[in-house]
């Protein structure tokens, strides 16, 4: 019986792949089979008395109980394991039944589609279809049981297509023929305009023309009397002014020069000795002398005052005026004057209006302080003016007309130091475009100066770098009380007690027209930051120099450390402020302050500890006199 009961469960398990509803009801009555045996034989040990529950007899009653209860197990799992593959082949089914089920779905949505189509297209009233269908001699407009004849439905559609083909072409010519005539029609109006416009043209014309006739009836017309005032200039100033009357008219960016001749005038700032020439002989001194240049080269030049330098300038001067687009419609004109000194034979030059150190470094080295040639100190030493042992700069720093290099080179007069070893190739057009950008950055610059006195704490930045800077709005440190301080000479002494330039470094004719500014960083109630700033007059291309001091009389050497970084990364790496628009170095002092305000933000305020994660020694690291830098991708501070 076991054998037999073992093997059953086997084969149950083996068939289970191809067990169908039949195999599950063999098995279930297998199962059955197997209780009603187990069941008996429990009835019958029931009913067995006591005393004969140990023979032997009892045994073989035992013995197919437990044979019973293997087959239930057997007859069990075969059961379970039908009723598992049948579910799993009703799934099998289930899913394949979906599938098509969906895809009849599908077919039921495509072939009511098709027929909504239909429905649009046999409702759709074609122009003409009765013509095309009589000239083809075939039926276009069908019902739908003359649809199944796949040869006549090609023929219809070829010939729908080519009527299709045919009749965009002939709309294509249409719309063509449509602006062929609107051109002609513009091309009409336009003429029609110009033909009315004619006569009023014509008058205007006329009246210009009117000036022209009474100079060709003059002996002295305007081009003559310029000409002929020409011919007054002395041989400097001649020069000068037919280089830059070659390049009178329109420059780049809109740029508008123009050259004129006027009458000189006194130097601004008056004459040292307060005289006037005076009688004949100072009315001819005045006048241009066709000579001097000979003059200068045979020594008889004429020597100054002993007692003062002569201011005694020709009669004519040269007028620069270059007016520069400020905005769309707004513009602002600048004359700078040239004129020449007789008894040193030097041109100087003076933006009027402005400032004496507006014009200077628009070259290195050219400060236009002193006098340019080693021939004049001559002159003057001989005069008894200067002397040999005598230091410091001859010319007058208060006069506004300064003997600048390049006014000689423009003007004919080689008076390179003799330091140098090369020559500059003299260039009217690089002269007018430095005066022309020195103008340019003066106007941007005073307005910066103008905006930081409104006292409003924030610094405005180039609309091109605006995203080189933290965001303004998110800064609590505002700089307060910025005045100009000093000028010149006293501006420089001030600034190099600060200790933070050495005056080695730099050239000794910097400090001329150099500027102080001073302000403070108020960084809470009681920390505050005082700021100065030396702006040299060949700003932007001698960069501002910032110098940075704590107010706290006992503040840690961490702080006064990372004080020193800031004037480094403001000073040192000024060219990482400006983008690549040109007018952005036109902003550098803003962007230095924004900054050293950003740098200073970076280190928190006395009453509030700095950041974790960028201040104290986790930020500064074991170096601690790493410079700041500023990421304006990542808009986070970094260690260079």
């Amino acid at each position: 019986v076991v054998p037999r009961a073992m093997a059953g469960g086997v084969g149950v398990e083996g068939g289970a792949g191809s067990m169908d509803g039949v195999a599950v009801e063999a098995a279930l009555q297998r199962y059955r089979v197997c209780c009603e045996g187990l069941r008996e034989g429990l009835q019958e040990i029931r009913q067995m008395p006591k005393e004969e529950l140990g023979v032997k007899g009892a045994s073989p009653v035992l013995g197919g109980a437990a044979l019973h209860l293997v087959e239930l197990k057997a007859s069990s799992r075969a059961t379970f394991l039908a009723v598992d593959l049948m579910r799993q082949h009703v799934a099998d089914h289930k899913r394949k039944l979906d599938r098509q089920h969906l895809q009849l779905q599908n077919l039921i949505y495509k072939k009511q589609h098709l027929l909504r189509e239909m429905k649009l297209c046999r409702d759709f009233k074609t122009r003409e279809v009765s013509k095309i269908e009589k000239d083809e001699g075939l039926s276009i407009v069908v019902e739908e049981d003359d649809l199944a004849g796949d040869a006549k439905h090609q023929d219809r559609l070829a010939l729908l297509t080519s009527e299709m083909q045919e009749r965009k072409s002939l709309e294509e010519s249409l719309a063509q023929a449509k602006d062929r005539r609107d051109n002609l029609i513009r091309t009409l109006e336009e003429k029609r305009t110009l033909f009315a416009s004619l006569p009023e043209q014509l008058r205007a014309l006329r009246t210009a023309c009117q000036p022209l006739q009474t100079l060709f009836g003059m002996p002295e017309a305007q081009t003559k009397i310029l000409h002929d005032r020409t011919k007054e200039l002395s041989e400097p100033l001649y020069v000068l002014f037919r280089q830059l009357e070659a390049l009178q008219g329109t420059l780049d960016n809109g740029v508008v020069v123009h050259v004129a001749i006027e009458d000189s005038t006194s130097p601004s700032a008056g004459k040292d000795d307060g005289t006037e020439p005076g009688g004949e002989e100072g009315r001819r001194g005045r006048k241009r002398a066709k000579t001097t240049q000979n003059s200068w080269e045979s020594g008889t030049m004429t020597r100054a005052s002993p007692a003062s330098l002569s201011s005694e300038v020709d009669e004519l001067a040269v007028i620069l005026q270059i007016t520069l687009p400020v905005s769309q419609s707004v513009t602002q004109t600048h004359r700078v004057r040239f004129q020449r000194m007789v008894a040193y034979n030097v041109v100087t030059a003076e933006a009027e209006g402005l400032a004496s150190h507006t014009l200077a470094l628009l070259f290195p080295d050219d400060t236009g302080r002193d006098f340019p040639s080693a021939a004049h100190f001559q002159v003057l030493q001989a005069a008894g003016i200067h002397g040999a042992e005598q230091k410091g700069a001859v010319y007058p720093e208060h006069w506004a007309a300064r003997p600048f290099m390049w006014a000689q080179w423009i003007s004919g007069l080689a008076c390179l130091p003799a330091r140098a070893h090369f020559r500059l190739e003299p260039s009217s057009r690089m002269v007018v475009q430095r005066i022309t950008q020195r103008l340019q950055s003066q106007y941007a610059l005073e307005r910066q100066i103008a905006q930081l006195q409104s006292n409003l704490g924030w610094i405005p930045v180039h609309p091109s770098a605006r995203g080189s800077f933290p965001d303004t709005a998110h800064c609590a440190i505002g700089l307060q009380g910025w005045q100009e301080e000093a000028a010149g000479d006293q501006a420089w002494r001030q600034f190099s007690a600060t200790g933070a330039m050495l005056e080695e470094q730099t050239q000794p004719d910097d400090n001329f027209g150099c500027r102080l500014f001073t302000g403070t960083f108020q960084r809470g109630k009681n920390d505050a930051v005082s700021v100065q700033v030396l702006v040299s007059p060949g700003y932007p291309d001698v960069a501002p120099k910032i110098s940075l001091r704590t107010q706290e009389p006992n503040g840690s050497p961490a702080v006064r450390h990372d004080i020193k970084d800031i004037e480094l990364e403001a000073n040192a790496f000024y060219d990482e402020l400006v983008t690549q628009d040109s007018d952005s170095w036109n902003w550098l002092l803003s962007h230095q302050l924004r900054r050293a305000q950003a740098c200073l933000h970076n280190l928190g305020t006395a009453e509030a500890d700095a950041q974790p994660s960028i201040g104290g020694r986790l930020r500064r690291g074991r170096n601690r006199r790493q410079p700041f830098a500023f990421s304006a991708a990542a808009k986070v501070f970094f260690h260079r």
